[in-house]
């Protein structure tokens, strides 16, 4: 991951052709680095086509900063794959609504001040990060 000129980034696969690395074995891969804006736009461009729109706009951008987070924790690079991505993480509109597809019972947590709770136990399934300052959460499974 780099920031230039003060746009993040985080370095991207895409895949080549057999013949693209002519008289080269092995990985036929080039790497691309996207910034956030280009991120966005893949999943516009996926979604153009008559195909649900699997996030909001904010969650998208929660799930690109997660996604420079972790190359810059771990050293890996990651590859941007929309299907991949909409397959490992959900949007939900609240934090209740994402316990309750975990079958976590919602009377232990009767009142909103225990949503840090609820959210810690709901972490125990999975990760789960907040979409900026709404009350729609982010699991990534």
């Amino acid at each position: 991951m780099s920031n230039r000129g003060g746009i993040e980034t985080f370095k991207v696969y895409a895949r080549l052709g057999r013949n693209a690395r002519r008289g080269k074995k092995g990985d036929d891969k080039m790497k691309r680095t996207i910034n956030e804006y280009e991120f966005l736009r893949t999943f516009e461009e996926w979604t153009a086509n008559d195909r649900n729109t699997q996030f909001s706009r904010e969650a998208l951008i929660e799930i690109f900063d997660y996604l420079e987070a972790y190359e810059e924790d771990t050293g890996e690079e990651v590859e941007l794959d929309v299907v991949a991505i909409c397959c490992s993480f959900t949007e939900y509109d609240s934090l209740r609504e994402a316990a309750s597809m975990y079958d976590i019972d919602l009377n232990d947590y009767p009142n909103d001040d225990q949503d840090d709770d609820l959210l810690d136990e709901l972490n125990s399934y999975v990760y789960v990060f907040r979409v900026g300052d709404t009350e729609r959460v982010i699991l990534q499974q």
